[in-house]
């Protein structure tokens, strides 16, 4: 399951909790100027009371219940990180802009490393290496059809070239994918692509002589 789909079921799951039970969490926001608030921590539970209110009448619009927190810009983003990273709701690709963001207000590598649960100095560079290559190649990786493993690969392969060598890769792992879904599944839903492995993108780049 991508990324955006898991999202989605996962929205789609407190609609109906919201239905049933109500809000049981409230999100958090911190006052930015006057009465206006900025989301900290919070943003499906805002977005499915948001969407189901879209298809309840004005009488029976449900409300968004909120805990006013008084964090700084730098402390509400730390916040927003650690509670997404408990949640397991980051991709490789939005770790690594977070991270970017962190260090962008002074943090250190062990500040960073500890904030995402201690992870190792090579897992933080990893990360930055995402950063190197460009948004259409992030974005494949964010939805799940690449490997953040091959997206470390593809960093390493020159930027003109990267373009050719996941269209190739892409190419082979769909020649390579079943043409039908296995006995069992339902019947009309589509067959998931499997996601371009390191090894793919490592094969196709040697092959055109632009890895070592």
């Amino acid at each position: 399951t991508d990324k955006p789909e898991k999202e989605e079921q996962a929205i789609a799951s407190l609609m109906e909790s919201l239905k049933r039970v109500g809000q049981i969490q409230p999100v958090r926001v911190r006052l930015v100027t006057g009465k206006r608030v900025k989301l900290v921590a919070g943003y499906r539970r805002w977005e499915a009371r948001r969407r189901l209110n879209l298809s309840l009448p004005e009488d029976q619009q449900v409300p968004l219940a909120c805990m006013v927190v008084d964090e700084n810009e730098e402390e509400a983003l730390v916040a927003n990180i650690s509670e997404n990273v408990e949640r397991k709701t980051l991709s490789p690709v939005d770790e690594a802009f977070a991270i970017r963001k962190l260090q962008a207000l002074g943090k250190t590598d062990e500040e960073v490393r500890g904030i995402f649960s201690g992870r190792s100095q090579a897992w933080l560079d990893g990360r930055r290496e995402l950063l190197k290559l460009s948004g259409e190649q992030q974005r494949e990786i964010h939805s799940g059809r690449m490997g953040a493993q091959a997206g470390l690969v593809l960093a390493k392969v020159p930027e003109e070239e990267r373009p050719a060598v996941v269209e190739e890769a892409a190419r082979r792992v769909e020649e390579k994918a079943p043409k039908q879904e296995p006995e069992g599944k339902p019947e009309g839903k589509p067959r998931k692509a499997k996601p371009v492995s390191a090894r793919e993108i490592a094969n196709v780049a040697r092959e055109k002589g632009v890895l070592e």
